[in-house]
């Protein structure tokens, strides 16, 4: 599951150029932001997905040892709506 989660997360910062850097470690993931991450953080909490905002700028995931594909794909595609939906508001701002 690490090595599929290492492929998603880079996968989004292909996607949105807002994230720096992608640190993984097992399955303990860090997407380090070029801006604040606590936004991004509240917008996941809201639409359930419990992650965490780090250094100001650091989002860390840190999923379940015994998660299945299944649920880091549904995890992953909340994180994904929500970095969309935080774009478009940086857009606009």
């Amino acid at each position: 599951m690490s090595g599929y989660l290492k492929d998603r997360l880079y996968s989004l910062r292909e996607i949105f150029p807002f994230i720096k850097e992608i640190r993984i470690k097992g399955l303990m993931a860090g997407a380090e932001l070029n801006c604040n991450s606590y936004p991004v953080f509240l917008k996941a909490l809201k639409e359930g997905l419990v992650i965490n905002s780090t250094h100001d700028t650091v989002l860390r995931i840190m999923p379940a040892l015994n998660i299945n594909k299944e649920e880091l794909d549904r995890g992953l595609g909340i994180l994904e709506k929500v970095l969309h939906s935080f774009a478009k508001d940086e857009r606009s701002a």
